[in-house]
């Protein structure tokens, strides 16, 4: 758990590619909350950084994987784990095709994105509504 919260604190102090690179090395969590924490933690900082590495998809994918056979933490949990992989894959598409200009079919995935943060138990809503408005949209 040391890497953990050597992770949160450069994620705290925005070194997004001293995060990824901490959380990148090999380690035992203590269990499966860290680990489900450490994942979120590393996609928001792929996110922030614009993935440095190319890593993004690849491990939302493999967070996804290890979700769907995880019979440790209670199904409510699970499903905000699964929430948060929807709402940040949604956010980082509409990143990449904002990243020229401010389209308006990015302010609708914006909002439908806003409207399933509200709806849907997801780990970190707050975080998502900080980006959100980073990319233009003013969330609800």
């Amino acid at each position: 758990t040391q890497q953990f919260h050597l992770a949160v604190l450069e994620f705290y102090f925005k070194n997004y590619e001293a995060t990824i690179d901490i959380l990148l090395k090999e380690t035992k969590y203590v269990n499966a909350f860290f680990e489900f924490d450490a994942r979120t933690i590393l996609l928001r900082s792929y996110y922030l950084a614009n993935d440095p590495y190319g890593f993004f998809d690849k491990d939302l994918k493999a967070f996804q994987g290890v979700l769907k056979y995880d019979k440790s933490i209670a199904k409510e949990y699970i499903d905000g784990y699964k929430n948060f992989i929807t709402a940040i894959n949604k956010l980082n598409q509409v990143k990449k095709s904002m990243w020229l200009r401010k389209t308006q079919k990015g302010m609708e995935k914006l909002a439908e994105l806003d409207n399933f943060i509200k709806h849907n138990n997801s780990r970190t809503p707050s975080w998502f509504k900080e980006q959100m408005k980073n990319l233009g949209y003013n969330p609800k």
